[in-house]
């Protein structure tokens, strides 16, 4: 009886994983949606737990269909067990706490958010606003700028500052804040060409050298080194990637 419900349990845990993939995929897009940098905001620790569950039930399953029963090697696997366990807490703890704004876009109407509030004008007025405090206060810079943060800042709810960006930029928050950290890294390759690469990215707002090579590629076409080494040049550029 207990072989067969501790069997039960195994089939009960692997379904349980299988239907956790499309959440996480989801959860991972509004991690995208709702910080700017998410090199430091990631479910690896969750996937690696994951994971871990899974080589457990076979090993457990398979080891003794093996003839395998060393009383030394059921207390390895014991220790490992543990082992895996408190990297995973550690892993956990080290995640900064997630709390979503509302940015799922309801049914529109007319190409606008279904029953928003939020008027053409009233619209405008915000995005200026938003891109006079970018300009000024470059809040882009910050590696854990939010989207709730910003909206704090702008005196505007994160939902109406999604549709904002959405509408009025089609652009997402992740993007819109890249886009300008991008911008900004753009110039500071140019006019200070002793400066290493890295140091760039961490004062142009990411606190890793892939995140920050990621974006650059994505909105330039091309890679920090590159874009130094020709100047700048979309014609150089373009030419270098050909060759």
């Amino acid at each position: 009886m207990i072989g067969y419900t501790w069997a039960g349990f195994h089939v009960h845990v692997l379904i349980y994983i299988l239907l956790c993939q499309p959440h996480l995929r989801v959860y991972r897009q509004r991690i995208v949606d709702n910080y700017s940098n998410v090199s430091v905001l990631n479910l690896r620790w969750l996937q690696l737990f994951c994971y871990g569950f899974i080589v457990q039930i076979l090993a457990e399953r398979l080891l003794p269909a093996l003839n395998i029963t060393s009383s030394t090697l059921s207390d390895t696997a014991g220790m490992a067990v543990y082992v895996f366990i408190i990297v995973l807490t550690y892993s956990a703890l080290g995640q900064s706490r997630l709390q979503f704004a509302n940015t799922r876009q309801p049914a529109t109407s007319n190409g606008k958010y279904y029953r928003s509030g939020l008027r053409d004008h009233t619209a405008q007025y915000y995005l200026d606003k938003l891109n006079r405090l970018m300009a000024t206060e470059q809040y882009f810079l910050e590696s854990d700028l939010s989207l709730q943060s910003l909206a704090d800042r702008v005196k505007i709810s994160p939902h109406h500052l999604s549709q904002i960006l959405n509408e009025k930029l089609e652009k997402s928050f992740y993007d819109y804040v890249n886009e300008q950290r991008v911008e900004y890294a753009r110039q500071l390759l140019l006019t200070e060409p002793r400066r290493s690469i890295i140091d760039i990215a961490f004062q142009s707002g990411y606190n890793s050298k892939n995140s920050f090579y990621n974006a650059f590629k994505r909105h330039t076409g091309t890679t920090p080194s590159d874009y130094r080494r020709t100047g700048g040049s979309p014609r150089a550029t373009a030419g270098s990637e050909n060759a």
